[in-house]
């Protein structure tokens, strides 16, 4: 799938798993103020941070005003209910947060894929301190990699990791289709 086809597929998917979640929302509260007000859908954003030599970017799957709030949202899908804990951790809400300062909360909106299926609302706040960390352990992760260190964490993900072909050590694809950076 090309990039641009993956995106509008992406920008699709957050539209259908938004109108479902803010149906979700509504059954939930007849008040109208908790039912969200979306702006923005799959949107890229590069965030510049000066202590790295280049920037994180990504792709912010929803910004919407939820509850009267400024809200960043990512979407999971998951196939048991989660242990609610994981918008607390996730670093993915954490750069959401860099990335646009003006929000008020960042959440993760999960689709349980269950007997019967749950959307659940897990909102979040950042702190200076939680920012601060996030920003160091960029920083030591970048240095990591520059130096030619990372851990493997195999999971899932490795099917979409471009460093797959370094931890399954083809060096021959992966001078294909790495980029070196000077």
């Amino acid at each position: 799938m090309s990039h641009a086809r993956s995106l509008l597929w992406s920008a699709a998917t957050c539209r259908r798993f938004a109108v479902s979640a803010s149906l979700a929302v509504r059954r939930r509260s007849p008040d109208r103020a908790a039912q969200p007000a979306f702006s923005t859908f799959s949107q890229p954003v590069t965030l510049p941070i000066t202590s790295l030599d280049l920037p994180l970017v990504g792709v912010i799957d929803l910004e919407a005003k939820v509850q009267g709030e400024n809200t960043v949202a990512d979407f999971k899908t998951v196939g048991s209910a989660p242990d609610g804990h994981e918008a607390h951790m996730s670093d993915q809400l954490t750069a959401y947060k860099l990335a646009k300062p003006q929000v008020e909360r960042s959440a993760l909106w999960v689709l349980v894929k269950t007997k019967e299926p749950q959307i659940l609302w897990q909102p979040t706040i950042r702190t200076g301190d939680q920012l601060a960390e996030y920003l160091a352990k960029v920083g030591y992760i970048a240095r990591e990699i520059t130096a030619g260190r990372f851990y493997k964490r195999p999971g899932m993900w490795c099917a979409w990791c471009d460093y797959l072909p370094v931890c399954l050590g083809d060096k021959r694809k992966a001078q294909e289709s790495l980029v070196t950076v000077t």
